[in-house]
């Protein structure tokens, strides 16, 4: 069975972006980013996302 390894949760009201990295079904690892900032990937190295632009 498929299981996403990173999810990306994007509130346009904040302008924030959170990203989930799971490893066994676990939460390894996670990160918010703001307006101003890049979103960054765990999966894949160098994916970056402007989070002012969503």
């Amino acid at each position: 069975m498929f299981r996403p390894q990173e999810y990306w949760i994007v509130n346009p009201l904040t302008k924030e972006v959170t990203v989930y990295f799971f490893q066994h079904e676990d939460i390894a690892n996670q990160a918010t980013f703001r307006a101003g900032e890049k979103a960054a990937s765990f999966l894949f190295p160098g994916l970056l996302a402007d989070v002012g632009r969503f």
